[in-house]
């Protein structure tokens, strides 16, 4: 099992890019996450989703994918991830990026549609967090079966993601994407119970 890191760590990560440079690519060149962000934006579209908070946003892949009228708010504890989403989308007037350890993360409004992509299992304060959303708020999250040096869980199969999120969540499986030897990401939408 990996452990819990600080933002230099990531910093670090995303100045070299990740493995295979993939954090230097458009995202439809990252095949496995595209295909998560891919049916993220179906869903979201499909439910006329207009306004976004993303915790964990790194550097702004999944926001460029999104119609640009959604307004959109990613936070990342990385400021190097944070200047790369800039970058990234800085034709795109709807996003803000703000450089942030989400354990401090207060609420600011209660409207907001929620996502995780491949966060929740890097932080302790998973639950924390998500015990912050309001009743009735939704979260479209992902999450995967493999462990990773900056993973504090991972979750073998779909039984152990509801197990840890069901008590503040009605989850539904959404999609599940594999790759790799016997590595899988899992999709959830959740609403705050």
């Amino acid at each position: 099992m990996g452990k819990e890191q600080d933002n230099i760590f990531y910093d670090e990560v995303y100045k070299r890019g990740g493995s295979g440079e993939k954090y230097f690519k458009d995202p439809e060149d990252i095949k496995v996450y595209f295909e998560i962000w891919k049916r993220a934006k179906s869903w979201i579209e499909d439910n006329n989703i207009t306004n976004i908070v993303d915790f964990g946003c790194g550097p702004g892949h999944f926001s460029s994918i999104l119609d640009s009228n959604i307004k959109y708010i990613g936070y990342d504890f990385s400021d190097v991830a944070i200047y790369s989403a800039r970058v990234r989308n800085a034709k795109r007037p709807n996003t803000k990026f703000i450089s942030k350890n989400l354990s401090k993360y207060k609420k600011v409004s209660s409207d907001s549609f929620y996502t995780g992509f491949e966060f929740f299992e890097h932080i302790s304060f998973d639950l924390e967090l998500m015990e912050k959303l309001d009743t009735g708020n939704e979260l479209l999250f992902s999450v995967p079966n493999h462990d990773s040096e900056g993973h504090v869980r991972f979750f073998d199969n779909m039984q152990d993601i509801e197990e840890r999120y069901s008590e503040l969540f009605d989850l539904t499986h959404i999609y599940t994407v594999e790759y790799g030897y016997k590595k899988k990401i899992f999709l959830y939408y959740g609403e705050r119970r």
